[in-house]
């Protein structure tokens, strides 16, 4: 499944990079979608799905670690609110924002690396420190950037 993951994240840069838009981002607007991603995992390590889910567009969508597929924000806010009253529910996400890069004026892809400890399996034992990757395209809708593709993995 990873690999399959991989490839398609693969697959979202070579798209995203054949739009050939290499003009650099304006820096209000990289602070922007810095702190859209900080609220993102402020609000990730303090469990609150719905502030995880609103800065989702309404067509924005997330595939989990686990595969489980949200196709918008309200399937966004309940597949974290699983995730969060359970396996995740005592966890905590480090993160560092690796890249971004503007596609085009309203589209940004970034690129995260992030270390989630404290994982329970179903039995409350604890998962061994999860170091893993994450992309986000995020857009500009409204003056007001969002995500719209969210893709751990």
């Amino acid at each position: 499944m990873r690999s399959a993951v991989c490839f398609q994240a693969f697959l979202v840069m070579v798209l995203l990079a054949s739009f050939g838009y290499t003009e650099s981002f304006p820096p209000e607007q990289e602070k922007q979608i810095r702190a859209i991603l900080e609220y993102h995992y402020a609000a990730w390590n303090e469990h609150d799905p719905i502030k995880m889910a609103e800065i989702y567009a309404t067509d924005g969508d997330l595939r989990s670690l686990t595969n489980e597929w949200a196709k918008n924000r309200n399937e966004v806010e309940k597949l974290y609110t699983v995730l969060q009253n359970t396996k995740m529910k005592h966890a905590h996400i480090n993160y560092e924002i690796k890249s971004i890069k503007m596609i085009k004026p309203d589209v940004a892809f970034v690129d995260v690396e992030s270390e989630i400890k404290n994982m329970e399996t179903t039995q409350e034992k604890k998962y061994p420190p999860l170091h893993h990757d994450g992309i986000f395209v995020l857009v500009q809708r409204d003056g007001k950037w969002q995500i719209l593709i969210g893709r751990p993995f």
